[in-house]
């Protein structure tokens, strides 16, 4: 990232690829009650680990894909919501969703698991281990 200045540093490019997600639910048709979209509570769990991020942007600035290719590589944060939305069960755009995170591979398939992200995680998240699930899923969804 661009130091601006001391400990400040740009994070244009950090948001804009947190917003090419599409961080929200997304879903073809309104709730039954047209309030709002209910879960279980398992499938609520399912989420746990993955919504707490508070985009500091630690994990991106620790991983050596994200510093050599920026503009590419969507990095740890933005990846683990893709993959909290992905999980999400009542979104109804996963497929959509999965496919753009592999449309072109170097968004999600830069990452090498180092886990630096991990250590450096202020929330003690693990964007590696979501990054790794939403790898796994991806090919198990592909045509063979």
């Amino acid at each position: 990232m661009f130091v601006i200045e001391d400990l400040l540093v740009d994070l244009t490019n950090f948001f804009n690829q947190y917003r090419s997600i599409e961080p929200w639910l997304k879903t073809r048709q309104p709730p039954k009650d047209g309030r709002e979209s209910r879960q279980s509570p398992e499938d609520r769990k399912k989420l746990d680990g993955l919504y707490e991020c508070i985009l500091c942007a630690c994990c991106s600035g620790a991983r050596p894909s994200y510093w050599w290719n920026p503009e590419e590589f969507l990095g740890p944060a933005p990846l683990i919501h893709a993959y909290r939305w992905i999980s999400d069960s009542r979104d109804e755009y996963t497929d959509e969703r999965l496919r753009a995170m592999t449309d072109d591979m170097r968004k999600l398939y830069w990452c090498r698991t180092i886990k630096n992200c991990m250590w450096t995680c202020s929330k003690s998240l693990d964007p590696a281990g979501a990054i790794h699930k939403m790898k796994a899923r991806h090919l198990l969804s592909s045509p063979v």
